[in-house]
């Protein structure tokens, strides 16, 4: 996965306003802030530890990259089973929502989050560091995932 950029940042961070999950209020029922990592860039850019120009965006990570890592069948259940995604998030009333709308609003932010993570370890080996403002949403496993936090 790669990031998008206009120009060279001196000191990169990874981001995208898509790690943030909002999803309709339901989000407030897990105590992980689920919109923490907009808050952290808003405060490094208030305090003016960062500048816009640091921030990259990484783009979404492709299905191939998460089977790296994952078996087939664990990322299958993760993109088309609601009950996955409840286990995963620990929020039991997302296995009456569809499939397609926790690929969008859940899974999608997730995605992006493992690629800002690989975007970050290569700007790393780039500029001699770097970081991603988000990260992993969940304990993974090969086969499973679960303590969203």
């Amino acid at each position: 996965p790669a990031v998008e950029s206009t120009s060279e940042p001196a000191l990169p961070l990874v981001y995208s306003a898509k790690y943030n999950i909002g999803f309709f209020g339901i989000e407030k029922l897990h105590p992980f802030d689920s919109a923490k990592f907009s808050k952290i860039v808003k405060s490094l850019q208030k305090s003016g530890l960062v500048t816009a120009n640091q921030l990259l965006e990484p783009l979404e990570a492709p299905l191939e990259v998460l089977k790296d890592v994952h078996t087939e069948e664990y990322v299958t259940k993760l993109h088309n089973s609601s009950w996955t995604v409840a286990q995963v998030t620990e929020l039991a009333p997302l296995v009456s929502l569809p499939a397609w709308l926790l690929r969008w609003k859940v899974v999608s932010p997730m995605r992006y989050h493992v690629s800002g993570t690989i975007a970050a370890a290569a700007l790393a080996m780039q500029y001699g560091w770097a970081i991603n403002l988000g990260g992993g949403m969940h304990h993974a496993y090969s086969s499973a995932g679960g303590g969203w936090c």
